[in-house]
């Protein structure tokens, strides 16, 4: 899966490349969002994959206990935000460890459903509570469950600042050596009183540095 969304990811990036080469540039800030939107679900992914190891290896502890452990509660709320937000294939194998710990029942893969994500997250609400479930999928308050900030960051709906855009579009450009007018692209997409509207900005040493700053 990780390697499959790497290539898409490097796939999208050479594709916003040559938009910029052939000086598409509404195309280029278009194409840009899928490249910001890929790059954070493998940043999902990976804090996916660490809760998820983490519940796989503390299953045991975690079927004895009345309460959610301390220590496993930003785990399990995280990967509850996460299972109606993303396609959860890393959790196949946790599946099958909680089949073998007897915490679930076999369910047969059907193509796209993932109910391996609906049965943990069926377990979960058997054993800690619905509400548990319902609040920490809940935008508005999952924070009272500690899901994971960074995790909820990657999963965010909101699209991207003119500013992450352009500082996207301007590592895209320098990646592939493509020649693009960084200043115009400013002038177009950010407020006019911008620090990154200044003539010559993006010829400085700071450009780059004073542009994530800004955002």
């Amino acid at each position: 899966m990780r390697n499959k969304r790497n290539i898409n990811l490097a796939q999208l990036r050479r594709e916003v490349a040559e938009l910029l080469k052939n000086n598409k540039q509404e195309h280029a800030r278009i194409r840009v969002e899928a490249v910001l939107r890929e790059a954070n679900l493998l940043k999902a992914y990976d804090i996916l994959e660490l809760f998820t190891e983490m519940l796989a290896v503390r299953v045991q502890m975690i079927e004895k206990s009345k309460d959610t452990p301390p220590d496993m509660l930003e785990a399990l709320s995280s990967i509850v935000y996460a299972s109606q937000r993303v396609q959860l294939h890393h959790l196949v194998p946790l599946h099958e460890v909680l089949v073998c710990n007897g915490c679930l029942a076999p369910s047969p893969a059907r193509g796209g459903d993932f109910p391996e994500m609906l049965a943990i997250r069926a377990l979960l609400a058997h054993k800690y509570g619905k509400e548990f479930v319902a609040e920490a999928a809940d935008d508005s308050i999952c924070r009272k469950w500690q899901v994971n900030e960074n995790l909820r960051n990657c999963l965010a709906v909101e699209a991207p600042s003119p500013e992450l855009k352009l500082q996207t579009l301007s590592d895209i450009a320098q990646e592939h050596n493509v020649e693009w007018d960084a200043h115009s692209a400013a002038m177009d997409m950010l407020p006019y009183n911008h620090p990154t509207t200044a003539p010559g900005y993006f010829n400085s040493e700071r450009s780059l540095s004073g542009l994530q700053a800004s955002r």
